[in-house]
């Protein structure tokens, strides 16, 4: 996946998943947010991306556009599913292992929450904020966002009034 910039000195990297069929084998394998961009619902991507994701262990998962919340339980349930198991598995809780999603329809918004505020939600540091864009169209968006968020921006319903 190609660096499209940096945010506080992490890597913002970009897949267009309609373009490039083999993005789930170019995650990175330790240290990663996930940051996906879902308008429309589609089953058998949904059902791609939760588990593609999840077999790479992202530190937090925060989704945005259309169809962002019904995505996000689309990996909270894959996720429950996964800590029984291993729960099963090893007789004990999986509370260490928690891993937390956030969903928000605009953007902008959610692009700017991943970058800034997503990394605070893991208990490893991150170094790579993943965009795995559904649509393939918010490449030129998301770019955009990274110079405003380097340069201070807040998204207008942060503005402190």
């Amino acid at each position: 996946m190609p660096i499209i910039g940096q945010v506080n000195k992490r890597s913002v990297v970009y897949a267009s998943v309609k373009q490039a069929p083999n993005w789930a084998d170019t995650l990175p394998a330790a240290n990663w947010l996930l940051f996906v961009i879902a308008d429309q619902y589609d089953h058998d991507l949904f059902e791609q991306l939760t588990t593609s994701c999840l077999n790479r262990q992202p530190l937090a998962i925060c989704c945005a556009g259309q169809s962002a919340s019904r995505l996000e339980d689309w990996f909270d349930i894959e996720i429950v599913v996964r800590d029984v198991e291993w729960e099963e598995l090893y007789q004990r809780p999986y509370y260490e292992n928690l891993l937390a999603t956030t969903a928000d329809v605009d953007i902008d918004n959610g692009f700017w929450f991943a970058t800034l505020c997503g990394p605070d939600m893991c208990k490893e540091p991150v170094d790579t904020i993943v965009c795995l864009d559904a649509e393939g169209i918010y490449q030129n968006r998301v770019v955009e966002l990274i110079g405003l968020i380097n340069s201070g921006w807040l998204p207008p319903d942060s503005a402190d009034d």
